[in-house]
């Protein structure tokens, strides 16, 4: 692999120590939310004393619980007139300080404690659970809890974890050589842990007599690896919905588990209504298992052909009909093969028959073209060119001519009203059609001036999105204020330039496209925006000529290009001799300046750079697959075109991502980017 990429740090759960701290140097607080003083002991009469602290810490000392309930015990704590004190929303920690025994029953003990992030075991403190039988919703809806030592328990005796980890916040999962013979009920048990990365039961196994795993991982929608080795291997009775909804496994392997004709498999492994959602590429079943209307074959017909395994060089459409159909079968992995595809060109054109760009494409021969759309002009597939009509045949030569209408961009106006009485001002910003990123696409000079103002009103502050949903700028309503536009949106700022950009996105995003090629030329009243007061650009006359000077908080990285030192002014552009910035290095910018139009960054107190000569990135620690249909070409940061490839189906790992001449693009090398429209992010 090419070098100079950030390594990628897994978050995986380690299970085969016991979290403990060490608590003789922890500050613990004097100031309690509530205690076993005033609230009684848990776990009955001989149970543990416990306190939680001001910063929400929870401590529990030595106690032997009896076989009462203790489900929500924090959660169900009342004051002196009945009211509930919610002192389990409080709870971020559980620390077991002192040797606790459990009893029979931890259900629920703590369920929906929605700020809990982590449970640990003291140094020399024990947490005793060889007695309980039931862990079930012991921590359900915990969606703060994003890591647990599954060895801290004693599974001994347990014989249900129903929905024991329900809709957490996990992001791994390590159950490696856990032994629970007893454990007859596991369903649900991850069930929606959304933020579910991995997991591994390697040598895991639960009840020989019979275990139900219905919807075991189920709707797990970032789950990207599970290991199932020599796992489940006793009797399975219920398999349905296990995998349901994990729409990112791509390769799964069951081949250990049990499964018999007398285990119930129904829609095991369903994963999406919408089989274009589905990355599954191959699975590994165990001898003749039984698959009965699992929805093992789920995958998109239009893209492979079926599946594939060292039994025959015959493509299989359907596993199910072929194992219903065939007697002992072996372990066998099964794969799915692409079906064939062709190169191809597509030429935009303009209206007047000059090229506007050409585009290199593949896919899968029969196919409709795949179609791009370029900024400025109207969406290919309304052309009157047809191109759903156009198909992909057997020939690489192919080339096909699309004809666009050149669109005009329509205008966004701003009204600006000033509470110290200065008068009110009025804005426009072009957007062009077919935008992806309109901080990256749009002029914002504007946006730049107006962020540059801190005392922006956001409840006094309109956005009437509306009208340019409806593409009608008449389009009546009372709209929307920036605050609670920003919510609503998502939007990662506050100032008025992230909050029109984030807007402009969310319109692209959400409103058909052929609302917005109708919207060309058209100016819409979008924004009544209120500052408290007026913030003018800064300016200085310097021997006789004005400059004009802008400075504006950000919070953005820059790095250098690594063909040359980069180099540094100071606040009034006089360059700043005998240092420099080095080749390939990193920056952090928390102020940008515009100086007579020239824009620079901060990187020290002083000390500036030009925009030019940096380009700005965003930290991603990921990991990318080129598309099997073509290499994707390597260019620098600024641009230029390197002589370099990756191949076809390789996976690289990725630390950055950059936005060069309009388009994403991800780092795989110190200075080699890759287009983002040419590869896949996977975690």
């Amino acid at each position: 692999m090419i070098g100079g990429i950030v390594g990628i740090d897994q978050d995986i759960v380690k299970a085969d120590v016991t979290p403990q701290v060490d608590t003789a140097n922890t500050d613990i607080s004097t100031n309690y939310i509530a205690t076993s003083n005033d609230y009684g002991k848990i776990g009955g009469e001989n149970g543990s004393d416990w306190t939680i602290d001001s910063n929400g810490v929870l401590r529990i000392q030595s106690g032997t619980w009896n076989d009462e309930s203790v489900a929500k015990f924090w959660s169900s704590l009342k004051s002196d007139d009945g009211s509930n004190i919610n002192a389990g929303n409080k709870i971020t920690s559980v620390i077991f300080e002192g040797n606790i025994i459990t009893g029979n029953s931890l259900a629920s003990l703590f369920d929906s404690l929605e700020n809990l992030k982590s449970v640990t075991v003291a140094l020399g403190a024990k947490f005793d659970t060889s007695k309980t039988e039931d862990f079930q919703n012991m921590f359900s809806n915990d969606s703060s809890l994003e890591s647990i030592d599954m060895h801290m328990f004693n599974w001994e005796n347990v014989t249900s974890s129903l929905s024991m980890f329900y809709q957490t916040g996990l992001k791994s999962v390590d159950m490696t050589n856990i032994n629970a013979p007893k454990l007859s009920d596991a369903s649900s048990m991850f069930y929606n842990c959304k933020s579910l990365k991995s997991a591994k039961f390697d040598g895991t196994n639960f009840s020989k007599d019979g275990v139900k795993l219905p919807q075991f991982l189920a709707s797990c929608s970032d789950l990207a690896d599970v290991s199932l080795q020599n796992s489940f291997t006793g009797k399975i009775t219920d398999t349905s919905l296990m995998f349901d909804g994990d729409i990112n496994l791509e390769d799964l392997d069951v081949s250990s588990m049990n499964l018999s004709s007398d285990t119930k498999t129904s829609f095991m492994f369903q994963t999406s209504n919408n089989v274009q959602d589905i990355r599954r590429k191959s699975i590994t079943l165990p001898a003749d298992p039984n698959i009965t209307n699992s929805k093992i074959d789920e995958y998109n017909t239009d893209r492979y052909k079926g599946w594939s395994s060292n039994l025959s060089g015959d493509i299989v459409p359907s596993l199910e009909t072929y194992y219903s159909n065939n007697a002992n079968v072996g372990k066998t992995t099964w794969t799915l093969v692409e079906k064939d595809k062709s190169q191809y060109k597509v030429n935009y054109i303009d209206q007047d028959g000059n090229l506007i760009e050409t585009k290199n494409e593949s896919g899968i021969i029969g196919n409709p073209i795949n179609t791009t759309k370029i900024l400025g002009y109207s969406d290919p597939k309304n052309s009157e060119s047809q191109p759903d009509l156009m198909s992909i045949a057997d020939n690489n030569d192919q080339e096909f001519n699309i004809v666009l209408k050149k669109l005009a961009p329509y205008k966004v106006k701003i009204d600006v009203e000033y509470g110290d009485g200065h008068p009110s001002e009025s804005f426009s910003v072009d957007i062009p059609y077919g935008l992806t990123s309109s901080s990256a696409q749009v002029d914002q000079s504007i946006l730049d001036k107006l962020a540059s103002n801190d005392s922006l009103d956001l409840d006094k502050s309109k956005a009437f999105i509306q009208r340019i949903a409806s593409g009608n700028p008449a389009t009546e309503g009372d709209g929307f204020s920036l605050s609670t536009v920003i919510s609503g949106f998502n939007i990662d700022g506050s100032d008025f330039k992230s909050i029109f950009n984030g807007t402009i996105d969310f319109v692209n995003e959400q409103v058909d496209s052929a609302i917005l090629e109708g919207a060309s030329g058209q100016t819409f009243d979008a924004f009544e925006i209120y500052f408290d007061k007026y913030e003018q650009s800064e300016s200085h006359n310097n021997g006789g000529s004005t400059v004009s000077k802008e400075i504006t908080d950000i919070n953005q990285k820059s790095a250098t290009f690594g063909d040359k030192e980069t180099k540094l002014y100071n606040s009034n552009g006089v360059l700043i001799p005998n240092i420099q910035l080095a080749k390939n290095s990193d920056w952090k910018n928390d102020k940008q300046m515009i100086l007579d139009g020239t824009k620079y960054y901060r990187v020290s107190t002083d000390a500036w750079v030009k925009a030019s000569d940096v380009y700005v990135y965003t930290d991603n620690i990921s990991k990318i697959r080129v598309h099997a249909d073509n290499r994707s070409r390597i260019i620098r940061p600024n641009g230029d075109l390197s002589d370099r490839a990756l191949e076809k189906s390789t996976e690289w790992k990725t630390d950055r991502y950059t936005t060069i001449n309009g388009e994403k693009y991800y780092r795989v090398s110190t200075e080699g980017f890759v287009k983002a429209s040419e590869v896949s992010e996977y975690k």
